[in-house]
């Protein structure tokens, strides 16, 4: 099985750092943590990027789903947004974009996990009788 390649956009070091220790603990490799789309796009040129899992809400010049659309400009990339918000404009602003899932923080670990099982299953790096559980 190959391992699905996930890029972590996310402006919360700490956040990022969890996020990235999960993933690697259940099997997933984290190609990098940026918090930029400049970043990024230097990433996605350094490892095939399987996924992308981004906060929508960061610091910096552009939120996430500004990073995005720069990023889907010329890749096609399958993303994972988390928010803390979860009303009727977060969800239109998000629908602006390709994403496979959509996570409202507080989130459970089998929450974020299952979504990035969610691509591997689409990219075919995971079959089914290599799954017992999506959780």
């Amino acid at each position: 099985m190959n391992q699905t390649k996930v890029l972590i956009i996310e402006d919360n070091r700490l956040s990022a750092l969890k996020i990235k220790k999960l993933l690697k603990s259940s099997g997933f490799e984290v190609c990098g943590i940026v918090s930029n789309a400049s970043d990024a796009m230097e990433i996605i040129k350094l490892c095939r990027v399987d996924g992308i899992i981004i906060d929508m809400e960061t610091k910096f010049k552009l939120n996430g789903i500004e990073i995005v659309s720069f990023i889907h400009k010329t890749e096609n990339i399958p993303t994972i947004v988390v928010t803390k918000h979860h009303n009727y404009q977060i969800l239109k602003e998000a629908s602006k974009i390709h994403f496979i899932g959509y996570i409202v923080k507080p989130y459970l670990d089998s929450q974020l996990l299952k979504e990035v099982k969610l691509i591997s299953i689409r990219l075919g790096l995971i079959t089914p009788p290599q799954m017992t559980s999506l959780t």
